[in-house]
């Protein structure tokens, strides 16, 4: 049984180096954000998502920070999940009017049999800048 769903560690990247993320960012590379369901891969659904993002390889700065804070969550937080792979690192580019309503943070398999045991999510953006944008859990 977890006794712990999440970990936090506030104000772990400076903000210097939260803006050199967001500018560094691929973004001539943007896409819709899609979803991931069995019955429709690579949807665009606007209702549920409304957001353009971006991706990288996770052995880019971004990726190596995203990765190491994960890899210290599962362990101080106990979990101990066996990871065996890294996913592309997803960069999210939240305007007026983009939204990601609830969701399940992908539960399929990969094409290579893999399934992602832990999310990582970093906030690259001063919370004083926008409204809204908080992270929540629905059932617990």
């Amino acid at each position: 049984m977890l006794n712990n769903f999440f970990w936090v560690y506030p104000s772990a990247i400076s903000s210097p180096l939260c803006d050199y993320f967001v500018k560094t960012a691929p973004w001539n590379e943007k896409i819709d954000a899609e979803l991931h369901a069995e019955s429709e891969p690579n949807e665009i659904n606007h209702e549920q998502r409304k957001t353009e993002v971006t991706f990288t390889s996770p052995f880019t700065p971004l990726g190596c920070m995203l990765q190491s804070y994960t890899t210290l969550a599962n362990k101080e937080a106990g979990w101990n999940f066996d990871i065996t792979f890294a996913e592309s690192t997803q960069i999210g580019r939240y305007t007026k009017g983009s939204f990601y309503d609830w969701h399940v943070d992908e539960d399929l398999l990969s094409e290579n049999n893999e399934q992602r045991k832990l999310s990582g999510v970093l906030l690259l953006s001063d919370t004083s800048e926008f409204k809204g944008g908080e992270f929540k859990f629905k059932h617990i």
